[in-house]
């Protein structure tokens, strides 16, 4: 992570309070880290200091390594309650994404891996329940071919894709999250005119990639209007924009999903997504649906 993106993702953001970002030290030497903030209200043009998230907790390889991770998270929490937080999350999704979109690699923040035993412990032993899943998925678009789906070919001859190269921002807390980032979003239009029926977002991962030779794009914010769902206007949206992102030189796509949206997963199945790894999100307090 160089000092700019850390600038860019992090420290310039609106609502940074230097006091969340807590930092465990011996001798001169960071051996620990954790960042708390806060998520959006409902309007999602300001802050709410009911809801805190604890973006990032780690610790480096330590003898007391346990008690170090305890104690940031005893100070994350005391930040986040002293300010209001009525509520307390560990990892976040959209919109529970105050910091780090794509420093951690992957198009969205997937919360604490299910593979890290060790937090998943300490957070439980806290008071922490698990309240959500999320699965990472990942497509290759090397020589990208549309599924096979009589349905798809039909909507050819009814609807368009309207490209739009970074478009206007839906609300104040959507362009503090991915305003750093260029972004594509295809809406999905009647031939004959009318209202857009749904839309999906691509965000370029490119610059923020870890992985050699890995740019791509983060699929995001996808959508099918009620009145027009079961028909398979959402596999023709997602086809027609990866084959789009393809013929436009892009040659990898990853998203993610929660483990509660069926229909998602099967439709990312059809489009040969395939699961990478899986992130759990955590809460504590003041019970309320993620």
């Amino acid at each position: 992570m160089s000092n700019l993106l850390l600038e860019i993702f992090v420290l310039s953001k609106p609502y940074f309070d230097r006091q969340g970002l807590i930092v465990a030290h011996e001798d001169g030497e960071v051996i620990g880290f954790a960042h708390a903030g806060f998520g959006p209200n409902e309007a999602r043009d300001d802050i709410s200091t009911e809801l805190g998230i604890i973006c990032v907790l780690a610790a480096r390889q330590h003898a007391e390594r346990h008690e170090i991770l305890l104690a940031l998270l005893d100070r994350c929490e005391g930040y986040l309650r002293d300010r209001g937080a009525k509520r307390i999350r560990v990892g976040g999704s959209f919109p529970y994404s105050p910091f780090y979109l794509g420093l951690c690699g992957g198009s969205d923040l997937p919360g604490v891996l299910s593979t890290d035993t060790e937090t998943d412990q300490l957070l439980r032993n806290q008071g922490f329940r698990e309240s959500n899943r999320c699965l990472v998925f990942e497509r290759s678009l090397h020589r990208f071919r549309p599924p096979v789906d009589r349905r798809v070919l039909q909507h050819r001859r009814n609807y368009r894709l309207v490209p739009q190269v970074n478009p206007q921002n839906a609300a104040w807390w959507e362009a503090c999250v991915y305003g750093p980032t260029d972004r594509i979003r295809f809406k999905l239009e009647p031939k004959g005119g009318g209202e857009s029926l749904g839309q999906i977002t691509f965000w370029d991962m490119g610059p923020l990639s870890t992985r050699p030779n890995a740019g791509g794009m983060g699929m995001i914010d996808f959508w099918i209007d009620e009145s027009v769902q079961r028909q398979g206007l959402g596999l023709f949206l997602a086809s027609e924009s990866l084959k789009h992102l393809e013929n436009s030189g892009i040659y990898r796509v990853e998203t993610q999903t929660m483990v509660d949206k069926p229909g998602a997963i099967e439709l990312l199945r059809k489009l040969d997504f395939v699961e990478t790894h899986s992130g759990i999100f955590y809460t504590k307090g003041d019970e309320e649906e993620d």
